[in-house]
């Protein structure tokens, strides 16, 4: 069983794909073409991503990284490696500051057009964010939350999560991991598209040691980050988590880079040297309906080796992509044709997106904010489709 969606975002929001646990495969594109030709561009004028439970405005600004010391091994031609980030963080005031487009002006239109979607409709899903506003400061700074997302995958299909952490009171940092994602806007609105070898163990595993460097390099440029987060951050509390490949990336990173304190692998098979070592730092597990230990291998060999806290949850009735804004967005934009339930699950969408919420924020609160929430100790009868696994 592999890991990835070889062209998961929402240009891969070509969005039709065929499914196996935690396994996504792309079907082509004149095929999620026609599901995709019932719906109008005016259908998504009204879409919005799930409201916010947290209790602070959300700023959100991007920055292009560029580790000068290591090449880039997926580039066509020599040159450093460069990495997109977008982070969210808590706002003090978003009055001027124009809200933050779900997608990238670039992006959106590469997207709609590989996936056979009117032009305007992903410009026209609302966030919650808004650019450049002004942070909110705390003393001590703001607990970090890395991300990584899935193979293929854009950091926009995940906004929702995001978009709530900062609410929460974290600031979120995510990658957009070059020539691994469908495609990353650069500055300018240069594109750089996927050029990766086929799904395999061992293209993955280079994959996920790739994005591990990814991860390290941008942990230690956030200190160094210009404009108004600068000292906001408090970098002895880090955390990351990652769907797919990207919890995968976050396993691997906690392997190299003990500045990360405690991680998440949204429904992710593993890969690299830590999968025979484990972590002792605190880890989180949680799968969709149709993958746990039992089916994983690479699940069930690093779970004999973790000694520090760990849980293995599962979301009864989830798909694999019910760890991503397509779980929110299948109805409202009538796509429930490109999904079928192994795909998305049978859990509603919207519930799927606030347990997610819920469980990610007492995860984090817990370990980088010594949170005493007791969620994560036994089932809670107010989430009774989250499972321990023993």
């Amino acid at each position: 069983m592999t890991n990835n969606a070889r062209r998961l975002g929402l240009a891969a929001a070509s969005l039709a794909v065929a499914f196996s646990p935690a396994v996504l495969v792309p079907t082509p594109v004149h095929a999620s073409s026609r599901a995709a030709s019932n719906l109008r561009a005016s259908d998504a004028d009204q879409v919005e991503l799930p409201a916010l439970p947290g209790r602070y405005e959300v700023g959100t600004l991007t920055r292009e990284l560029t580790d000068h010391h290591r090449t880039d091994p997926f580039a066509p031609a020599p040159q450093d490696r460069s990495v997109m980030v977008q982070l969210w963080y808590p706002a003090t005031a978003v009055d001027g500051s124009p809200p933050a487009p779900y997608m990238t002006p670039a992006l959106a239109a590469f997207e709609e057009n590989a996936s056979g979607l009117p032009a305007g409709t992903l410009g026209a899903i609302g966030t919650h964010a808004h650019v450049d506003a002004l942070p909110r400061r705390t003393f001590g700074g703001w607990p970090v939350v890395l991300f990584s997302p899935g193979s293929g995958s854009s950091r926009s299909l995940y906004t929702t999560m995001l978009e709530d952490l900062a609410s929460q009171g974290f600031i979120i940092v995510a990658m957009d991991h070059p020539y691994d994602a469908d495609a990353v806007e650069f500055p300018g609105g240069r594109l750089v598209l996927r050029d990766q070898p086929p799904d395999g163990p061992e293209s993955n595993a280079v994959a996920v040691a790739v994005r591990a460097e990814d991860t390290s390099f941008v942990l230690s440029e956030l200190p160094m980050l210009d404009g108004q987060l600068r000292g906001t951050m408090n970098l002895h509390r880090v955390g990351m988590f990652g769907h797919s490949m990207g919890g995968a990336t976050t396993a691997a990173a906690m392997h190299t880079d003990p500045r990360l304190a405690a991680g998440v692998d949204l429904d992710g098979t593993l890969y690299g040297p830590v999968v025979d070592t484990g972590l002792s730092r605190p880890f989180l597990l949680m799968s969709s309906a149709t993958h746990d230990r039992s089916d994983d291998g690479t699940w069930a060999e690093f779970w004999s080796h973790l000694s520090g806290w760990h849980r293995d949850l599962k979301l009864a009735g989830s798909g694999h992509l019910s760890y991503c804004d397509i779980a929110a967005l299948v109805g409202p934009l009538h796509l429930t044709g490109m999904f079928p339930p192994e795909m998305v699950g049978t859990i509603d969408g919207d519930r799927a997106v606030q347990i997610e919420q819920t469980y990610l924020t007492a995860y984090f609160d817990r370990f980088l904010r010594h949170g005493s929430t007791p969620l994560l100790d036994s089932p809670d009868p107010d989430y009774p489709e989250v499972l321990f696994e023993d």
